[in-house]
């Protein structure tokens, strides 16, 4: 006989000897108690018995708890229910948790130094394969998984701790998962055992076997019960978001629209016009502007009871909780700005559902209220997909919240729902031409809307921001220079003071300044465009590097160094994790260069996301300016080749 054997032998005799104790010594000495409370139908004489302990009467509930996890088979729900029975609801469950936190470190103990296979003794062979199991360790999702598995009724505590014990967990984690996540149902026990005093007696003992049944029929099932709740934690990973589109969950779906119906619509005086597309027969799509912070709320809201697949962008992804919730509600994920086989089936897969979606062709939010730019093919998926297409049309969605403000401002939205494609019209059109009339079609401008309707916006701190996107001053010629505060922007360097009035004009003595954001902002991307006709202009920028969490938790810090944008594109040269890079993002790649005021310019490629963070936050702005000018230059330059 080998040692391994010895110590399993010698371990067996042990428990056996003690537990077996246990159980004797209650039996023989609760057999008189037992036979009487049957006979009166009451349990009195039981309450009396176990008064007569003592204190011993929590340290028989604590060890029999504690020896009831190392033998796995029963379930501890039992021993709440008798806790809370005999010694009330405190001490019960102050005698069950102790137990159950001796019992979890005896498991570990013996798990970690005999492994799993020492409870081969107790069990079938087919159930005490658990380091067969393969989960995530140490993710969330395997620790919510064991918390879970606490809460269903019957499965043994000791069974959980063991597959925890077996896992990489650090025993703090370990102690700490084990413990805390058996409360629940534990409080849920004690509870009922506390009152099951006015319950016959033959009735508890039929629970009693209810409950031994659920805890044998999990335990047979074990391994299964796992694997499935396993595989609804590997659903939270960006690889699952990217292969899967569901249909919108129906009841969470109708949470979020009365909500946001309640919040916004009434709130920013949003008129809706034509809404009577909703009663339309699906599949068609639904296109939007980009123009602010909340556009799918004016689209999408005055649409139920449609329900809409919309495609997100990439980002919002990156942080599972989020994207579990976005998922839920019929989202799913596109990288902007580049081929994305996964958002091509995914469109595809709404489509054949007969379901509705919804993109915003833009792939950005608008910096200075005009349509900038359709995203490349936009007009080729369309006419693949063959099916009518919608448009919804916000105006003053850029005045209540615009992309530079951390603040909503109130006045007046439009919202306007017009066919612009039949199915029949997008198989007669070439693509050019469906290129040309969904760009004509889309075409917006907020400055002109507001300049016709005059519609006076109510704001605090209503010009902040507007330093983040106006980086050139346009009387002395100087950059980042501009300081906002209330309705005032100020340049530190010639002292020039512009005011932003409510109707979104800017008033200001120097007839350089421009009248409108929208004209600073074109006034920048002139001046740009000036600028790289000299062939060694180039933008330089010492950046920090995020990418995206591999554990779902958004964004992490993985390095730094120095990004340029020339004529062949964006070159980053540094190091990631640890690792020097250098990384070359193609110009032909780059139709736009997104990016987040005072946060970042970001770059798609390669199925992930490059996060940049530059010293000078207030560059980010720049980045985006000059890399579209530098695309728009490029793909003229290419024409004029081919031509």
């Amino acid at each position: 006989m080998n040692k391994g054997k010895n110590v399993k032998l010698i371990f067996t005799i042990i428990f056996i000897a003690i537990f077996g104790s246990l159980i004797a010594f209650l039996a023989i000495d609760l057999i008189d108690p037992i036979r009487q409370a049957f006979r009166e139908n009451s349990v009195d004489p039981l309450f009396q018995k176990f008064a007569s302990y003592g204190w011993w009467a929590p340290l028989f509930i604590c060890l029999f708890q504690a020896l009831q996890l190392l033998l796995v088979i029963l379930p501890s729900q039992l021993t709440h229910i008798v806790a809370g029975f005999m010694l009330g609801p405190w001490w019960g469950f102050l005698a069950c948790i102790a137990g159950i936190f001796i019992g979890n470190i005896m498991i570990y103990l013996l798990v970690r130094k005999l492994g799993p296979q020492v409870y081969n003794l107790f069990r079938k062979k087919t159930l005490a394969k658990i380091e067969n199991l393969h989960l995530p360790f140490e993710s969330r999702g395997f620790m919510g998984t064991i918390a879970l598995m606490y809460v269903l009724p019957g499965i043994p505590y000791g069974l959980i701790a063991i597959n925890a014990a077996n896992s990489k967990l650090k025993f703090y984690k370990y102690i700490i998962l084990t413990t805390i996540a058996s409360i629940p149902s534990l409080i849920v026990g004690i509870l009922f055992g506390s009152v099951s005093y006015k319950i016959d007696i033959p009735l508890l003992i039929v629970l009693a076997l209810i409950l031994i049944i659920l805890a044998v029929i999990s335990t047979v099932y074990y391994q299964k019960i796992i694997a499935y709740f396993t595989e609804l934690s590997s659903h939270r990973s960006m690889a699952y978001f990217q292969a899967h589109v569901r249909k919108p969950r129906p009841l969470l779906y109708w949470f979020f629209i009365q909500v946001l119906r309640i919040m916004f619509l009434t709130r920013y005086r949003v008129k809706v016009y034509n809404s009577e597309i909703k009663k339309r027969s699906r599949p068609f799509v639904m296109l939007f502007n980009h123009t602010s912070k909340f556009d799918f709320i004016w689209t999408f809201v005055p649409l139920y009871p449609q329900k809409v697949n919309a495609v997100t962008a990439y980002y919002y992804f990156c942080n599972y909780n989020l994207g579990s919730l976005l998922h839920n509600l019929g989202c799913f994920p596109k990288m902007l700005f580049q081929p994305d086989l996964s958002s091509i089936k995914n469109i595809k897969r709404v489509v054949q559902n007969q379901g509705m979606l919804g993109m915003a062709p833009e792939g950005r939010l608008s910096a200075y209220g005009c349509l900038e730019s359709i995203t490349p093919a936009t007009g080729k998926l369309l006419k693949n997909l063959g099916v009518d297409v919608i448009l919804a049309k916000a105006s003053g969605s850029y005045m209540t919240f615009p992309k530079w403000s951390s603040y909503p401002r109130r006045g007046r939205i439009e919202m306007r729902y017009e066919q612009i494609f039949s199915a029949d019209e997008l198989s007669a059109l070439s693509f050019e031409e469906i290129d040309a009339k969904l760009y004509d079609k889309m075409y917006y401008d907020e400055f002109e809307w507001q300049k016709q309707n005059q519609v006076y916006f109510r704001g605090k701190h209503f010009a902040e921001g507007l330093e983040h996107i106006l980086y050139l001053c346009p009387v002395c010629g100087q950059e980042f220079t501009y300081e906002a505060q209330g309705h005032h922007l100020h340049c530190t360097n010639c002292h020039t003071d512009v005011l932003l009035n409510n109707y979104y004009d800017f008033e200001c003595a120097d007839p350089r300044v421009p009248k409108t954001i929208r004209d600073w902002y074109l006034l920048q991307k002139e001046t740009e465009q000036k600028r790289i006709e000299d062939p060694s202009y180039c933008l330089e920028s010492h950046v920090r590097v995020k990418m995206p969490d591999p554990n779902g938790r958004g964004f992490a810090l993985v390095g730094e160094g120095t990004t340029t944008l020339t004529v062949l594109g964006v070159s980053f040269v540094g190091t990631i994790n640890g690792k020097p890079e250098d990384i070359l993002f193609k110009l032909s790649n780059l139709p736009a260069i997104p990016f987040g005021v005072k946060e970042d310019f970001e770059i798609y490629h390669h199925n992930t996301l490059y996060y940049f963070i530059p010293d000078n936050i207030r560059s980010c702005v720049k980045w985006s300016v000059v890399g579209e000018q530098m695309y728009q230059k490029y793909v003229k330059e290419l024409k004029n080749e081919n031509e």
